[in-house]
């Protein structure tokens, strides 16, 4: 009953589009009219009806919190989860670089942790609701969220960004999308401007889009339109994907030996850094 129950609450906010967690559009319109004192309370609450946000309550380290205890500690971890991103892989790359995207920034832990240290930072996302949410838990004076179409990134001027910065989110795309938004970053990049790219490549665990697409079961084809996608990509692969979209060919960097603790298995996973031609 409790799986179902999710199942159905989580159904409630997808939005149209694949892979558009939180999009629905009862999400922004709520919290615009939630109390400002209790907006964040839900925020985090909305956060929790996706399980590609938050982390499981089953975690022993939770155990006796009530709801909202939960909810804050989970934030907490994330945050901190993002500030190591920053400090053990992203700042010897981009710190101090004047404009920035967090491209895929989902409810903006990884655009918080980043707005420390650059002029500007524009958070850009196909979900509306992640974005109505990262606006009330990680906004900052120097932090703009808008959605990723034309309209949202029509507010990030072309070639004005110095680097962009995506983290877990190309592998989740498929070709054509993943072509789609690496078009995006090249519009907005300056001429050199840098994309610090983490991807993940082809394991025995991470299947190739055709894979997934090949399993024309009736539950191969709603995971496939309803889950997670996880494709994984040979470093050729990337490289063309790259090259095909008006950047060098990408330097890769495994994410293994850059973290001091791995706290999950981090096979296959690179850093590919490459910069606007």
């Amino acid at each position: 009953m409790s799986k179902a129950l999710n199942l159905l609450k989580w159904s409630a906010t997808l939005g149209k589009d694949e892979q558009n967690f939180l999009g629905a559009r009862w999400i922004p319109a709520f919290l615009n009219r939630v109390p400002e004192r209790s907006r964040r309370k839900w925020a985090l609450r909305i956060l929790d009806l996706s399980p590609h946000y938050f982390l499981s309550p089953d975690d022993p380290k939770y155990k006796g919190l009530s709801k909202d205890e939960y909810l804050e500690a989970v934030f907490a971890d994330s945050t901190r989860s993002r500030e190591d991103i920053w400090n053990e892989i992203l700042a010897a790359k981009i710190d101090g670089e004047g404009t920035v995207i967090d491209y895929g920034c989902g409810p903006g832990f990884l655009t918080k942790a980043v707005s420390s240290h650059v002029n500007k930072i524009y958070g850009v996302d196909i979900s509306e609701g992640a974005l109505a949410c990262a606006r009330v838990v990680n906004s900052g004076a120097n932090i703009t969220y808008t959605k990723a179409d034309e309209k949202g990134l029509s507010l990030v001027p072309d070639e004005s960004v110095d680097a962009v910065c995506t983290f877990a989110v190309l592998q989740h795309l498929t070709d054509e999308v993943a072509s789609m938004v690496l078009k995006n970053i090249s519009k907005k990049l300056r001429k050199g401007g840098k994309l610090v790219a983490h991807v993940q490549l082809s394991t025995e665990t991470w299947r190739s889009e055709a894979e997934w697409r090949s399993d024309t079961s009736v539950k191969g084809k709603i995971k496939f339109k309803y889950g997670l996608h996880c494709f994984g990509r040979s470093r050729g692969e990337y490289t063309d994907l790259f090259r095909s979209n008006g950047f060098s060919e990408p330097v890769f960097e495994a994410v293994a030996n850059m973290v001091a603790v791995a706290h999950e298995p981090l096979e296959g996973q690179f850093m590919a850094t490459a910069v606007k031609l």
